[in-house]
């Protein structure tokens, strides 16, 4: 009996350790070579541009050009906007408008889509690749970003992602004080969007009763459609075709390289950290059904329950969009989508305020 007792007092200490455990984030990589260069074309004009080689322990290198613009006279912040797909070119909306209210903008782009690791297939890991956008976030924090103001982030659907990424994985949250999510983050459970038939069953995007959530609940689907090539080069396995069957091998693969994996070092606590979502609903100007960006968002959002966010946390449903493209829609209030986003981000509240 002593015996057995002291067992299950190990047992018990044990569990309770690995309970209290703290998120150890993946590991960053380097930027180096940073020099200037002209400004690309598509860049917001007045930019001072860098190019820089992003170097990452499970990836190849890879060439990213950035740009950044400060306002008149002393900024509020740092506003890094984060493209969809591959982010192979800036995001540049509402760039004026944030210059106009006090924010330094950075704009970048990738010389090839930063989700490919560049390894061989059986080595492809998005969450891996992942660890670029969020080395170079860490970067610009570091070092363009004026230390006492705010630091803010901005991504659409890729770059949705690649925000994911940073803060779940990342630790990005220990000095972002706003990030605004649109379309995504589109990795978020990548074993479900790749699955090939039966593909699972559509998923409800803010059920009744889900924190945060502002607008009426839809029913969208996981499963990528479009994306599926570019997920298969990324992901080093074929996603979602039309016939075959996906392997264990595969579904675990795909949940370990998600920024949802149930891994410990995964965390979704971010007391410092306002976040809003901006997710299409099934309501689209067109009339065809929206793809998987708001079911990916969903999973993600779902995993934060905390009330120490209030009211620094929201998902918002959005109507009329046509797939990704929000410029049409409005929010559940009837404001159009694009200036609501712009409001939350400046807004004095929950908007990009120091936290940290």
């Amino acid at each position: 009996m002593v015996r057995f007792a002291l067992c299950l007092s190990l047992v018990v200490s044990l569990l309770t350790a690995l309970a209290v455990r703290p998120a150890v984030a993946d590991q960053l990589g380097t930027v180096s070579n940073a020099r200037l260069v002209p400004c690309p074309g598509d860049f917001t004009p007045g930019m001072t541009c860098q190019t820089a080689t992003v170097s990452c322990p499970s990836a190849n290198d890879i060439g990213v050009t950035f740009g950044f613009i400060p306002p008149v006279g002393t900024p509020k912040g740092t506003i890094v906007n984060l493209a969809g797909g591959g982010g192979t070119g800036p995001l540049t909306t509402d760039d004026s408008q944030f210059l106009s209210a006090g924010y330094q903008v950075v704009e970048l782009a990738w010389a090839s889509d930063w989700e490919d690791n560049g390894l061989a297939p059986a080595q492809k890991s998005i969450r891996s690749a992942a660890c670029r956008p969020a080395t170079l976030l860490s970067y610009i924090n570091n070092t363009i970003h004026q230390k006492g103001s705010a630091m803010c982030a901005l991504g659409n659907s890729g770059g949705s992602g690649a925000l994911g990424y940073a803060l779940a994985a990342y630790q990005a949250y220990s000095y972002l004080d706003k990030v605004v999510l649109t379309n995504g983050p589109v990795f978020s459970d990548i074993s479900t969007g790749c699955r090939k038939p039966p593909m699972p069953p559509s998923l409800t995007v803010c059920p009744t009763g889900q924190f945060g959530c502002v607008g009426q609940p839809w029913s969208a689907t996981t499963t990528y459609q479009t994306a599926a090539s570019a997920m298969s080069n990324w992901t080093g396995m074929t996603c979602a075709p039309a016939t075959g069957s996906t392997t264990s091998t595969e579904i675990a693969l795909w949940k370990a390289m998600s920024i949802v994996n149930g891994k410990i070092g995964t965390s979704f606590t971010y007391p410092q950290t306002a976040m809003s979502g901006w997710l299409c609903s099934s309501k689209t100007a067109d009339g065809k059904p929206e793809n998987n960006a708001a079911a990916e968002g969903e999973v993600f959002f779902k995993q934060f329950k905390s009330t120490a966010q209030v009211p620094r946390f929201s998902v918002n449903r959005l109507d009329g969009c046509v797939q990704e493209d929000q410029s049409q829609a409005t929010t559940s209030s009837g404001e159009p989508a694009s200036q609501a986003i712009l409001n939350d981000m400046l807004d004095p509240v929950v908007g990009c305020i120091k936290r940290h």
